[in-house]
């Protein structure tokens, strides 16, 4: 790969090793607050507010306090297809915008819906905190790499 480079660019120092590793890999370091506000959160009017908003709540908190970088990182490869965001590592680069959709479709033992094409999470509506950490584990545990029709 390097030597590729290195055929392309010449001898010049323009590109360092770190700089292609970042371009390739991306970043998996993940600023909660950066994710938060570049966030859509999507709320059918069907949805009681109030409802929503512990949801929400549930959610972030769980990503803060439940969820070592690591499966951080899952959660965001199960909802965008990427373990790691595009330089610089904010989430504002990502294209869609990353979308939680609060679905009142999906019945309450039912596991977050992801579709990555579009970076949607769609989350049941549990409000519960040890129910939906405990839906979002499965989904992270055994929902990756798995595709179905939807």
């Amino acid at each position: 790969l390097i030597n590729g480079v290195h055929s392309i660019l010449g001898d010049a120092k323009i590109i360092q090793h770190r700089d292609l590793l970042l371009l390739l890999n991306g970043v998996a370091n993940f600023d909660l607050i950066d994710w938060r506000k570049n966030t859509i959160i999507q709320v059918p009017a069907t949805v009681d507010t109030d409802l929503a908003s512990r949801v929400v709540h549930t959610f972030w908190s769980i990503l803060n306090s439940d969820l070592t970088n690591d499966a951080r990182s899952r959660l965001l490869l199960y909802s965008t297809g990427a373990a790691t965001l595009p330089p610089p590592g904010t989430f504002a680069q990502l294209q869609p915008k990353f979308k939680i959709v609060l679905d009142p479709t999906l019945p309450l033992h039912h596991l977050p819906v992801a579709h990555t094409c579009f970076n949607q999470l769609h989350l049941p509506l549990l409000d519960d905190p040890k129910k939906l950490s405990s839906s979002l584990q499965l989904a992270l545990d055994h929902g990756l790499g798995s595709f179905g029709l939807a």
